[in-house]
C-alpha cells in the first residue's frame, strides 16, 4: 500500500517538473525580441520585390554561386524598400543595422558606405527555388520575407506555394537558431494588369488566398518556432494603381511604403495600412532618391522582359 502511495507520488512530482520544464521552454521560446539599442544584421530574403525591381537599373555583372547576372555597380536612383530603409535607419535613428546576403545587386552609393548593400533577392523565383538559398549559412538578427508572387504568376496552386514558403522559412529558422523571421503576407496586384493579363481576376483571388493559407500555416507551426515568426501584412499597404511601377512590381513611393511597414514591425509598433509611414519623417529622404524622370526611363524594363522575369525567364547578362 506504502509503495503504491510511494509511486502515485513520484509520478505527481515528475509530471509536476516536466509541465513547469515545459512552461519555462515555452516562456524562453516567446521571448524573441530583437535587442535595436545594439546594431542588428538584417537578411532581406525573397524574389524581385527584395531585388528592387522597378526602382533600380538591373543588370549586369555575375553571381556564380547563385547562376544569375544580377550583380551591378553601386547608383544613386536604386535599391527598392531597402534603401528606403538605409535612409530611414540614418534620419530617423530608428536602428543601426548591416545587411545579410549572397549579393549585393541594385544597391546604392549610400548602401555600398553603410554596409546595406547585401541581399537575398532574386528576381523570378518561386519558393521552391528559394530553398536552396535558405540553406545557405546566415547570422542574421531579423530575416524579412517576402516572397510568392512568382509562384502564383508562374501557375502555382495558393496551397503548394504556401507549402513551399514554409518550406522556406523553416529552412531560415534552422540554419540561423538566432534570427527572427518577419513574414510578409504579399502586396496585391495593380488592376493595370487587366489590361495585360487575361487572368487577372483569378492572380488576385489566388493571392488573396495565399495570403489566408500564410495565417493558417503560421498558427499550425509549433509554439516554439511559431514565436519566431512575425506576420506582417503587406497586402493593403499600397494605394493601386499609383503606388506601383508595374502590375507587379511597386513603384519608389510604393517602395518606401512597404520600408515604413517593415519598420514598424520590426520596432512592434501598430501599422496604419493607409498611412504605413505616418511618425516617420519622409520628405527629406524623397529629394535625396526618388528617381528623375530620365532614371524611370533608364530602370523601366520592356513588356517582354517583364513577362520573361516573372515567368524566371529572363537570362541576365
Amino acid at each position: 500500500m506504502k509503495l503504491r502511495k510511494l509511486t502515485k507520488s513520484i509520478k505527481f512530482i515528475f509530471l509536476t517538473i516536466t509541465l513547469l520544464f515545459a512552461i519555462n521552454v515555452e516562456t524562453q521560446a516567446k521571448d524573441t525580441s530583437v535587442d535595436l539599442t545594439k546594431p542588428v544584421l538584417i537578411r532581406p530574403f525573397g524574389d524581385s520585390i527584395t531585388y528592387g525591381f522597378g526602382f533600380t537599373d538591373w543588370g549586369y555583372c555575375p553571381v556564380y554561386s547563385i547562376e544569375q547576372f544580377i550583380c551591378m555597380p553601386p547608383n544613386q536612383a536604386v535599391g527598392g524598400y531597402r534603401v528606403w530603409m538605409t535612409e530611414f535607419a540614418i534620419t530617423n535613428k530608428a536602428f543601426v543595422f548591416a545587411t545579410e546576403g549572397y549579393q549585393s545587386g541594385g544597391s546604392n552609393t549610400q548602401q555600398w558606405i553603410t554596409n546595406t548593400q547585401t541581399h537575398d533577392g532574386y528576381p523570378g523565383w518561386r519558393n521552391d527555388q528559394l530553398i536552396k538559398i535558405a540553406n545557405y549559412p546566415s547570422f542574421a538578427d531579423i530575416t524579412l520575407v517576402h516572397s510568392g508572387t512568382n509562384d502564383i504568376i508562374q501557375g502555382k496552386s495558393p496551397n503548394n506555394a504556401a507549402i513551399d514558403l514554409f518550406k522556406v522559412v523553416n529552412s531560415l529558422l534552422t540554419n540561423n537558431p538566432k534570427t527572427q523571421i518577419f513574414l510578409a503576407k504579399i502586396i496585391r496586384i495593380s488592376p493595370v494588369a487587366t489590361t495585360q493579363l487575361p487572368n487577372y481576376d483569378t492572380l488576385s483571388a489566388n493571392i488573396r488566398d495565399y495570403n489566408q493559407l500564410i495565417d493558417k500555416f503560421w498558427i499550425n507551426t509549433v509554439p516554439s518556432l511559431r514565436a519566431r515568426i512575425t506576420l506582417v501584412d503587406m497586402h493593403p499597404i499600397l494605394g493601386l494603381p499609383q503606388d506601383y511601377f508595374d502590375y507587379v512590381h511597386p513603384s519608389a513611393l510604393g517602395y518606401m511604403k512597404i520600408s515604413c511597414t517593415w519598420i514598424n514591425a520590426i520596432k512592434n509598433q501598430n501599422i496604419n495600412p493607409s498611412d504605413p509611414c505616418n511618425g516617420i519623417e519622409t520628405e527629406n529622404i524623397k529629394s535625396k532618391i526618388l528617381p528623375t524622370e530620365e532614371d524611370i526611363k533608364k530602370m523601366k524594363p520592356t513588356n517582354d522582359e517583364l513577362e520573361k522575369v516573372l515567368n524566371g525567364k529572363y537570362q541576365f547578362k
